[in-house]
Parts: structure tokens; sequence; C-alpha cells
């Protein structure tokens, strides 16, 4: 049974809305904890930040620091002492923070963490168990780090699966979490992934409560808290446990019908395919043609991200490779060879990387469709035709003289992309080259 704490509240300031708790927390001196309750907007916020494709443990770590500096009244915690306490302790006083905002919402009712289970399922689907365990470990809050040699990569082999599981378990125990060294969780697993369910069911936050009461009181939700109503009613209606002995047949049973909901409506979760582009150019222009050729990222799973300039794409995907179980396509400018010969150094077999030998993106826009683009927006100016945009220098060079010569302003990719966006109309407004990259989206995506 997940570690729920002693929920029992009294109100002792209604002007300032602060919570008397009974202390369960070893690291506080103090007798009561005062928090000051979450509303139920800032609840929604915090789920719908978890919830995000990010990394586990950073954007855990991002939003659980901030309910702790804005909602601990005494101990306050606050920058400069947060990481004085042990990770246990933090994740502790969130859930307390959490679960007590909760049941002041909707009244006092038995927390059900299916939800979580499944949730995490979906991140180590996506992410790497073994990564998401070591990152955990070098958080500045795990302390008394004795067995620390024991979960590095390097030495697991030479370690039993079993004695590496009881020093990890005794590890996380030692930094206040409440895991049991004998369960029946990790015989299903891997012993990362294993570890991973272990170390969310210690202190889990009542996600199911808040989804059953925004199902309930607020249809004007975030499109993936919407995603997690669903999945909440269907891991009841599977009677998803932890201890079951069928989980991971109940865990992929649940995924595949996760899959099929977001081809049906668009959801974006689970992630199937990370694509990493230089700029906005990319990400706002790649899911229109895509989509015109029948491939919605959003039904796919696709997740693209804007790194920021060909450099930043080989520091992301170095970031990533290790992280992240998903395949990754890097999509490059041809200026980015140098970049390009980096990131194939450490490619992975279900990576690819494209290298756009014509140039930059803007490079591979068909002229007809920039053309048009312009004609529809400046429509007050004279009529643009192709033989008036120059072939021989790069398209974006081309376009900022063409902006001047029209008086139309400053040139602005960013803007301009969003016109072309805009100016997308069927499989005649894309290029050889953008049918070749949304192939391989599309092969990668389906894999």
């Amino acid at each position: 049974m997940p570690a729920t704490g002693d929920l029992r509240i009294k109100r002792i300031d209604k002007t300032s809305n602060t919570i008397e708790i009974p202390n369960t927390i070893s690291e506080f001196k103090e007798k009561k904890l005062l928090i000051k309750p979450l509303e139920y907007t800032e609840l929604i916020i915090a789920l719908e930040r978890l919830s995000r494709f990010q990394y586990p443990p950073q954007k855990k770590e991002r939003v659980y620091k901030e309910i702790l500096l804005k909602n601990t009244i005494s101990p306050k915690i606050s920058l400069k002492n947060y990481h004085n306490y042990s990770l246990g302790t933090i994740n502790k006083l969130v859930q307390l923070i959490w679960n007590t905002s909760i049941n002041i919402l909707d009244g006092i009712k038995e927390p059900d963490y299916s939800v979580n289970t499944y949730l995490a399922y979906e991140e180590i689907k996506a992410f790497s168990a073994q990564t998401i365990v070591k990152d955990i470990f070098e958080s500045a809050n795990i302390k008394y780090l004795k067995n620390y040699d024991l979960i590095r990569p390097d030495t697991q082999d030479i370690i039993q699966d079993n004695k590496l599981e009881t020093q990890i378990i005794e590890l996380l125990n030692e930094n206040n979490f409440n895991i049991p060294v004998k369960n029946n969780i990790t015989k299903h697993f891997d012993l990362y992934s294993g570890i991973y369910f272990l170390y969310n069911q210690s202190y889990p936050l009542n996600i199911s409560g808040l989804l059953e009461y925004a199902a309930k009181h607020n249809n004007n939700l975030p499109d993936n808290i919407h995603r997690l109503i669903w999945l909440n009613n269907l891991v009841k209606e599977a009677g998803l446990n932890i201890e079951n002995e069928d989980l991971p047949e109940q865990l992929n049973q649940i995924y595949n019908k996760a899959e099929k909901y977001r081809e049906k409506q668009s959801a974006k979760y689970p992630a199937k395919l990370v694509i990493l582009v230089e700029g906005a150019t990319e990400e706002k222009l790649l899911p229109v043609f895509a989509d015109k050729l029948g491939i919605n990222f959003d039904k796919k799973g696709v997740q693209l991200i804007a790194a920021g300039g060909k450099n930043q794409v080989a520091k992301l995907y170095k970031k990533l490779y290790q992280k992240l179980n998903l395949p990754i396509l890097c999509i490059l400018d041809a200026d980015a060879i140098e970049i390009a010969e980096e990131i194939n150094g450490i490619i992975r077999n279900k990576d690819s990387l494209f290298l756009i030998q014509e140039g930059e993106f803007e490079d591979i826009l068909p002229i007809n469709l920039i053309c048009k683009s312009i004609n529809a927006f400046h429509g007050l100016t004279a009529e643009v035709y192709p033989t008036e945009i120059k072939t021989d220098i790069s398209m974006t060079t081309a376009l900022d003289n063409l902006w001047k010569e029209k008086g139309l302003g400053e040139f602005d990719k960013v803007k301009f992309a969003r016109i072309v966006a805009e100016n997308i109309k069927d499989t005649r407004d894309i290029s050889s080259i953008l049918d070749q990259i949304i192939e391989l989206i599309s092969k990668m995506a389906n894999t």
C-alpha cells in the first residue's frame, strides 16, 4: 500500500487559508506543519506540467520545488534550504500538501493510485528507467550515498540483481522513502523499471481525486488533462493494481488502448518519436506539411522540438539519446556538416539524421508556395511572381532582398513561416525533399 501520510487537518486561519497538519516527517522538529493548500487552478496547472513530455526527474523537481516554495509556512522551504532536506522528505511533504488540498476540495476519500502506476509505465516506455534511477540518485536531495557505486552502469554487470535491488531500496529508505525490501513488483520487470515503480509508489499524489473533481466541475481543461480523465476511468475499469500478478499484461493492454485514443483524439501521448530541428520555421511548417500527406503529429505521438540552432541540436541530442527509449530524428541545414558528423559519431541504430543538402529549410519550400504566401498576406502590393525570386542564393537572403525591394519592412523568418503555414493547401505545395523527410518520419513513428 502506498504511503499516504497523516492527512488530518485543522484550519487555523481562514483569512490566509493556512492549514495545520500533524507532523509525520522525522526531519522536521516542529510538532505541527503549517501549509497553504493548493487552489483548484493551481492543482490543474501543476498536473498539466507533470503530464508533459519532459524528462521525469527534471519536471518533477521543478513542479515539486515550486509547490514547496509557495505553500509551506512552517517549516518554510526556501531556495536557500531546499537542498538541506532528503528527497523522501521533499516527496512526502508535497504529497501532504497535494492530498490535503484534494481533501479540502472534494472531501476526504481513500486515494486510488492506479493511474499513477500506469503513468509511471508510460514514462519508462518513453525514457530509460536505468537513467532515471541514476539521475534520481544524483539529486542534491539524496543523502547518505554509501552505496552510490552500486548503481553505476559500469558496475551493474558484476553485481547480482537481487543484491543491487536491496542496496538501492535501502539507500532510498535512508533518504526517508518508505519502500518495502520484500515486494511483488520488481519480479515483473527489469531491475530499474521495478525500482522506478516502487519509487513512484512511495508518497504518490492523489491525481485520481483531482481528475474526478475536474471531470464533474470544469470542461475548460487542457487537452492532456482530458486524456488523464479518460485514463483514470480506464485503469479503474481494468482493475489495475500494483500488486496484481498480471500487472505487466494489464499495463500493456491499457497502453495499447491509450495509443488508439491518441490516434482518435489527436492526444499527443503516448509519445512514439522525437524530432529535433534547428528553429521555429521547421517547428511551424513541418507538422502542416506532414498533415497534408496524412501524417498527423499529434495522432502519431510525434514530439517536435526546436533546439534553437544547429549547435543546440547536437547538445540536445547528447542529452536525450541516453535518456530516451524512443527513436530520435535530427534534421539539420546544409551548413551543419560538422554537427552532423558529431551526431553520427554517437547515433543509435534506432535514430536517424537528415541533412538538407539544398541549404536551409526555406530552400526546400516550393517557389509557387512562397509566392502564393506572399501574395495572400501582402495583397496591397504588386503581385510577386516566381521569376522575381532569385534561386542562386539562399532563400532567406532572396526573401530578405525581396522584402526590401517591395517595401514590406524587415523580413522575419518566424512570421513568414506562419504565413506559409496558412497557405499550404495540398500535396502540390510539398517539394520532393519535404516528401522524403515526411516519409522518414512516418517510417520511424510506425516502427
